[in-house]
């Protein structure tokens, strides 16, 4: 029986995704994008998925906006929504990101400059759950960043996904997918790649708390299908 069996049935919407399980420690968000393509698409970046990620140059270190050119590469409409372009200096002082914004700074500030260049729209904004309720209700799923030490599943005993990692109480930057909702509980539901096939659900305050906790950039990426 999967965690979300209980509301299941009294959904308001839950949007039907083929769920993808990361394979390794870094591609959560890869993983997220396969649960979003159709099909056939899905199939050519599993067929391709070395190929598309030496082209992308990402080289295991994934940042919102390489999602949403993926999604472009594979002609998936969407809007990425964040309170912040580009990199923030700031989060050098985080563990998490000290390593990458090093390296990454020059590959991630070239690609927000040519965002509109190449068809990526990108806003200013800080999303409330309404908001996110809205755009599920009325055009399709929604990739979020969030920081796993704040990411738990109501219903699944005893997991949290950051039991998984060597150091706790620190940033951790996780993806994951949010596919429905249900008003009268105050409950999203949501993929996590990180867990095997199945849906879980969260309350809108824990979500809130999740994904505007510093070092994600308050990062959504509403995807229209």
């Amino acid at each position: 029986m999967t965690c979300f069996k209980t509301y299941e049935q009294k959904a308001d919407v839950l949007i039907n995704l083929l769920h993808h399980q990361q394979r390794w420690n870094w591609d959560c968000g890869l993983s997220c994008v396969m649960m979003i393509l159709p099909p056939l698409k899905r199939q050519i970046f599993l067929e391709s998925f070395q190929t598309i990620c030496q082209e992308s140059k990402f080289n295991k270190s994934i940042w919102t906006i390489d999602l949403c050119y993926l999604l472009k590469r594979f002609d998936v409409r969407h809007i990425y929504t964040t309170v912040n372009f580009g990199v923030r200096e700031e989060f050098k002082e985080l563990s998490f990101y000290k390593e990458a914004l090093m390296k990454d700074k020059a590959r991630i500030s070239h690609l927000f400059e040519e965002a509109e260049n190449n068809g990526i729209t990108i806003h200013k904004a800080s999303l409330n759950s309404e908001e996110l309720i809205q755009h599920l209700k009325n055009h399709g799923p929604i990739i979020v960043l969030v920081d796993a030490n704040f990411l738990s599943c109501d219903n699944c005993i005893s997991f949290n996904i950051c039991s998984c990692f060597s150091i706790l109480n620190q940033y951790k930057g996780h993806y994951i997918v949010i596919c429905g909702y249900l008003v009268s509980k105050h409950k999203f539901f949501y993929r996590d790649p990180f867990c095997i096939d199945k849906i879980c659900t969260t309350s809108f305050n824990q979500l809130t708390i999740a994904r505007n906790s510093n070092g994600t950039d308050q990062d959504i990426i509403l995807v229209f299908i």
